[in-house]
């Protein structure tokens, strides 16, 4: 694929609760590489809800990348948990070009050996899966992935142990989308 002469490289989200639970903290890093001869200055927005919506100007030298951080506290969030799986739409663009991620917001602790969402104390009830299909072997399509988690929630199965190897990334998506918890190995 071809990409423009400037553009969007590379971001990372990291999202949690404060400790009343309630307001969301968002710390994201943003990469633009620039691959021209001269030096640019772009202008990237980034946004979560109607409340955070951040336009910043960059300026970036020839033939390199620059990055920049977003540190946001959003009170009153929606949090996500297996029983409210709440996503929010990280939308970023850079002239033409525009990523959308979905993301939720919550906070994952341990506490006298009970693992904590969100403050409150849940109950396991997991699987160990490996990335095949009865058909296609180690080519596993996104319908069999939908069918998969389908049936793991027809059976009130709340996570899932993922395979040694990397999972394709669109079913940790479907993870957040169906409410499941994950543990990748």
């Amino acid at each position: 694929y071809a990409r423009p002469k400037v553009f969007i490289a590379d971001y990372h989200a990291k999202t949690t609760l404060d400790d009343s639970y309630k307001n969301g903290i968002f710390n994201g890093t943003f990469s633009i590489t620039n691959d021209t001869e001269k030096e640019v200055s772009k202008e990237i927005t980034v946004s979560l809800t109607k409340e955070f919506r951040i336009k910043k100007n960059v300026t970036i030298p020839p033939n390199s990348t620059t990055g920049f951080k977003v540190d946001k506290t959003i009170k009153n969030i929606r949090s996500w948990s297996a029983e409210t799986p709440y996503l929010y739409d990280l939308n970023i663009s850079l002239e033409n070009q525009f990523i959308n991620k979905k993301i939720g917001f919550k906070r994952v602790e341990i506490k006298n050996s009970q693992v904590l969402i969100n403050g409150k104390p849940i109950y396991i009830r997991g699987v160990d899966r490996h990335e095949t299909d009865p058909f296609t072997g180690h080519v596993v399509s996104k319908e069999s992935m939908e069918k998969d988690i389908l049936l793991m929630k027809q059976n009130n199965i709340n996570a899932v142990r993922s395979s040694h190897y990397p999972n394709d990334p669109y079913w940790l998506d479907l993870y957040d989308k169906y409410s499941l918890y994950v543990v990748d190995e």
